[in-house]
């Protein structure tokens, strides 16, 4: 049965990811390890069915993967000013009532959840900052990154149940351990690929000669104001230095609405308000690596960011070089380095 070492060989990709994850950065990655081992036991579950098929399985089975959709809405936006966020729980409380008072509308109910969950996602991570304004400045990047991808895991997801729904109606199930491996394996060019960017330790090295953009003549006047009187405001008791900034947090600071402040950065210097405010910050990170000899992970501390890998990727695309050659450039040798 060509399906079974196919989801065997997934899981294996699966688990292989989370070991990455949990040694790059446990922490950081929580949310994301509590949908992959999720993920790994409903894979699991369903491997089993089809070898040892019995009802308790099918049962968890038809729950994890109710729960899922909810799960991933959780746990990649979680900073989200969407009011439906704080009703994530609903639809699959309302699937379990409909599944059990009308177990026929099992694989309908679960392709809704999967595609409306997914169609979210990616409509939250192709907002950007705009749809993720209590992101932590320093990872609405990421953020959105991860919506985005988890929104394209549930809608694939559902459209495989979908597959494997209609081979059940249309010929009684002959095809689907063939349909299952097809889909799995269209997957498992991405799980490695995600494994890789979860090992990655070196950010990729970007030239750029300024530490923030110069102003686009295309700015209005009114915009360029505003850009001025937010710059004040992150200045007064450097405001840019604190590591929970979040864009809802500088516009009730500043007085002035989001989307404002989103528009107005992206219209005078042509990049969000992360890559703006991380200007600042590596702006500050310089000054500490010319006139001290603080250890390379105090000055990332010490500069708003919480992560090395941000840090450095950040610095990278700013200055053009790593924190250590831009302190051997500057003339000034630290006694430990952890660039």
């Amino acid at each position: 049965m060509p399906s079974i070492p196919v989801p065997l060989v997934t899981l294996l990709v699966l688990l292989i990811l989370i070991v990455t994850l949990a040694a790059n950065d446990k922490q950081r990655h929580q949310t994301t390890l509590l949908f992959l081992v999720v993920c790994s036991l409903l894979l699991a579950v369903g491997a089993l069915r089809w070898i040892l098929p019995s009802t308790p399985l099918m049962a968890l089975r038809v729950l994890l993967a109710t729960l899922l959709p909810a799960l991933a809405w959780y746990c990649f936006s979680p900073h989200t000013t969407q009011n439906y966020s704080r009703w994530k729980i609903v639809p699959p409380a309302l699937a379990i009532i409909i599944m059990q008072c009308w177990p026929p509308t099992i694989d309908s109910v679960l392709f809704v959840l999967y595609i409306g969950y997914g169609a979210a996602l990616i409509f939250l991570g192709l907002g950007g900052g705009d749809r993720l304004s209590d992101a932590r400045i320093s990872e609405v990047g990421l953020a959105a990154k991860m919506a985005l991808t988890a929104g394209v895991f549930l809608c694939f997801s559902g459209m495989t149940d979908l597959l494997v729904a209609l081979e059940f109606t249309l010929h009684q199930g002959k095809l689907v351990p063939q349909i299952i491996a097809i889909m799995q394996s269209l997957m498992l060019p991405l799980l490695s690929l995600a494994i890789v960017f979860a090992a990655r330790t070196r950010p990729r090295e970007v030239s750029i000669e300024t530490v923030l953009p110069d102003s686009s003549p295309l700015q209005t006047p009114e915009q360029a104001a505003l850009c001025l009187q937010l710059e004040n405001r992150l200045r007064q008791d450097d405001l840019f230095l604190n590591t929970q900034l979040t864009l809802n947090l500088l516009a009730r600071k500043a007085g002035i609405p989001s989307r404002h402040i989103s528009r107005a950065i992206n219209a005078t210097y042509h990049c969000n308000v992360s890559q703006w405010i991380n200007g600042f910050r590596i702006a500050h990170a310089q000054q500490l690596l010319r006139s001290s000899s603080l250890p390379v992970t105090e000055v990332m501390l010490a500069s708003g960011f919480t992560t090395k890998s941000n840090f450095n990727r950040e610095f990278l695309r700013i200055s053009g070089q790593t924190p250590s050659a831009f302190r051997q450039q500057a003339g000034s040798m630290p006694r430990s380095e952890n660039a």
